[in-house]
C-alpha cells in the first residue's frame, strides 16, 4: 500500500524557501542562495539590497549580484 503524503501548503513552501535563502545569505554562501532558484530565473532587486533595476538572469548572474551587494548591506532575518 502506498503512503499518501499531503502536499506542502504554499505558505509552508514559501516560508521554507525564505528561511533557506536567509540562512544562505547569513552564511555568505551565495552559491547556496543561487541554488534555490530554478535554472531559468530572474532576480531584480529594486528595494531589498539596492535601488538597481538591472535584472540578473540565471543562477550564475544571481550569485554574482548577491555576492556584490550582500556583504555591504548585511541583511538579517528578524523575528
Amino acid at each position: 500500500m502506498s503512503e499518501n503524503k499531503s502536499p506542502v501548503s504554499p505558505r509552508k513552501a514559501a516560508a521554507a524557501w525564505l528561511s533557506a535563502f536567509a540562512q544562505a545569505l547569513s552564511d555568505r554562501n551565495f552559491a547556496a542562495a543561487a541554488a534555490l532558484f530554478a535554472d531559468e530565473s530572474y532576480w531584480r532587486d529594486l528595494v531589498s539590497f539596492t535601488w538597481n533595476i538591472k535584472t540578473s538572469e540565471g543562477k550564475a548572474d544571481i550569485q554574482s549580484a548577491l555576492a556584490a551587494t550582500v556583504p555591504e548591506v548585511r541583511p538579517s532575518k528578524t523575528k
